[in-house]
C-alpha cells in the first residue's frame, strides 16, 4: 500500500467575497505550513482570478501552487472546469490526494478524494428539519447540492463535517465520515487593541449576523429583565452585520419600546481587526441563536477571557462543553438570572473563565491542522 504524500487542495470555490469558508481555508492552510510535516507536500490548484490569495504560502517550504485559465468567480464555468478539465491534471499523479473544500466531489477523478462539507443547508435531511425561516439558500443552490452531495458522499474516500450533529442527518454515511472541528487563531485574540471605549460603562455583548434565528430579540429581553432586576449598570452592545437592513430598526423598537434604548447599542458590522477588542473587554458574552452548525463566536469569547452564555441548540453544546453556560433561549427568565450569577459572583465568573480557557485548547487551529494531516496518511 502506497502512502499519500501529496495533497492537492481546490481552492477554485473560493473568491476574495467568500467570507467564512476563505478564512477557514487560509487559517487550516497556514497551520499546514506551520506543523511542516515532512510527510506532506500540499499542491494549492489556484486560478488566475484568486491566486492572490494564496501567495503567502510561498513562505513555506512544503507548499507550490498550480494556476489554472478559469474564470472561477463564474460558478458554472468553475464547475465545468472543476468536472472536466482539472482530472486531466490530477488523474497522472501517484501516492496523490485531492482535497474538496466545498461539499462536492470530483466524479472523474481517480485519486483518492476528501470532501469538506462547509455548506450545511445543503445537506437536505437537516435543511427539511428547520422552519422554513431559517433556510437561506437559494432555489439554485437547493437544487445544485441535492443533486450532488449525496453523490459526493459515495465518490469521496472521506467526507468531513464540523460538528457531530451534522453527521445525525446523515446517518447512512457515517462511517465514510470524520468530524473535525473547527479552529481559532488564538494570536487574534485577547488583546485591548481596537475601537473600544474603555471609559464608557461595562457592558454585556451579543455577536452575529443578525439574522431572525440568532435571537437578538430574546437577548434584548433578557438584558432588560436583568437590568430591571439587578439596577446593574450594564449596556447591551450588539455587533453584526443588518443582513436586509430591516433587523436592527426592529430591534431598536423592541429597546425602545422596553425604555431601554439608551441601554443597547447597534454597532452594526465592524471591522475584523477591531473584533478582538470588542471580546476582550465585555463582561459577559451572550449567544442565544436557535440555529448553529458549529459556533466559532462562543470559542473566540473563550479566546478572550470573557465567560459565555450560551443556547443549548444545535451544534452548540458539543462546542461550548462545560466551559459555559448553556440555556434554553426562550427561557428569557432563566438567561438573566444566569447573567446576574455570573456578573455579580466572583468565584463562578473566574471558573467559567478558567473552563474556557482548558476548553479553547481543544480548539486550536494546529489541533485542527493535525487530524486533517492524520487523516490524509491514513486515507488509503
Amino acid at each position: 500500500m502506497k502512502q499519500i504524500n501529496k495533497i492537492f487542495v481546490n481552492t477554485l470555490p473560493t473568491t476574495n467575497t467568500s467570507g467564512g469558508m476563505l478564512t477557514f481555508l487560509l487559517e487550516l492552510l497556514h497551520a499546514f505550513g506551520k506543523i511542516n510535516n515532512p510527510k506532506l507536500n500540499y499542491c494549492l490548484i489556484c486560478s488566475e482570478k484568486n491566486e492572490s490569495l494564496f501567495r503567502s504560502f510561498e513562505n513555506y517550504n512544503n507548499f507550490s501552487r498550480i494556476v489554472v485559465k478559469v474564470d472561477n468567480r463564474n460558478a458554472i464555468k468553475r464547475i465545468l472546469y472543476e468536472q472536466f478539465m482539472l482530472p486531466k491534471i490530477l488523474n497522472a499523479e501517484k501516492n496523490a490526494a485531492l482535497l474538496n473544500i466545498c461539499n462536492v466531489a470530483n466524479f472523474r477523478c481517480k485519486i483518492p478524494q476528501m470532501t469538506i462539507i462547509q455548506v450545511q443547508l445543503g445537506i437536505a435531511k437537516l435543511r427539511r428539519s428547520l422552519p422554513k425561516k431559517f433556510v437561506f439558500i437559494s432555489p439554485l443552490h437547493k437544487i445544485y447540492y441535492d443533486l450532488f452531495l449525496e453523490r459526493s458522499l459515495k465518490r469521496s474516500t472521506r467526507t468531513i463535517a464540523i460538528s457531530n450533529f451534522m453527521v445525525k442527518f446523515l446517518e447512512e454515511y457515517k462511517d465514510k465520515i470524520t468530524v473535525i472541528h473547527e479552529g481559532v487563531n488564538l494570536d487574534n485574540f485577547k488583546t485591548t487593541a481596537g475601537s473600544v471605549d474603555l471609559n464608557a460603562p461595562s457592558y454585556i455583548l451579543s455577536l452575529s449576523t443578525l439574522f431572525p434565528h440568532k435571537n437578538m430579540d430574546r437577548v434584548i429581553e433578557a438584558f432588560n429583565l436583568f437590568i430591571k432586576r439587578t439596577k446593574a449598570n450594564f449596556n447591551l452592545m450588539i455587533v453584526g452585520k443588518d443582513p436586509d437592513g430591516k433587523q436592527i430598526p426592529q430591534l431598536k423598537e423592541l429597546a425602545k419600546s422596553l425604555g431601554i434604548e439608551n441601554r443597547v447599542i447597534f454597532k452594526g458590522r465592524v471591522p475584523a481587526e477591531d473584533i478582538p477588542a470588542l471580546y476582550a473587554n465585555a463582561s459577559l458574552f451572550l449567544y442565544l441563536s436557535s440555529m448553529e452548525f458549529f459556533g466559532l463566536p462562543v470559542l473566540e469569547a473563550m479566546a478572550s477571557d470573557t465567560p459565555v452564555i450560551a443556547a443549548n441548540k444545535m451544534s452548540i453544546p458539543e462546542v461550548v462543553n462545560d466551559a459555559g453556560i448553556l440555556v434554553d433561549p426562550d427561557d428569557i427568565e432563566s438567561v438573566s438570572e444566569y447573567m446576574e450569577d455570573i456578573l455579580k459572583n466572583a468565584e463562578r465568573r473566574n471558573k467559567q473563565i478558567e473552563l474556557g480557557r482548558e476548553n479553547i485548547r481543544n480548539f486550536t487551529w494546529q489541533a485542527t491542522a493535525e487530524k486533517f494531516e492524520d487523516l490524509f496518511l491514513n486515507l488509503n
